[in-house]
């Protein structure tokens, strides 16, 4: 990304001017620590397979979690509103 370009060039101009040396399997390992502390995530050794079949069950567990999740809101949002009706209905019983 631009960010890590934009923090390797300044690195390298500042390693300039110190005159040190970097060669680069440093380099390499400097960007990816900068994008561990960006992310926060581990970066693959490799390019990472997957099987479709385990793709698709996880895609389908996610989507699962993502409706449950958006149900309940849903739920909560209906169980303040008739609060609110019922509130309002005491108000003017009242």
């Amino acid at each position: 990304s631009n960010r890590v370009r934009t923090a390797c060039n300044r690195s390298r101009i500042l390693r300039l001017v110190r005159r040190c040396d970097m060669r680069m399997y440093s380099m390499r390992v400097m960007a990816d620590s900068y994008i561990l502390v960006i992310n926060g995530r581990e970066l693959l050794e490799h390019a990472g397979q997957i099987s479709r079949k385990v793709a698709e069950s996880i895609a389908a567990q996610q989507l699962d979690a993502y409706k449950g999740r958006l149900r309940e809101e849903e739920r909560r949002a209906s169980l303040a509103e008739l609060e609110a009706d019922l509130q309002a209905a005491a108000k003017k019983q009242s």
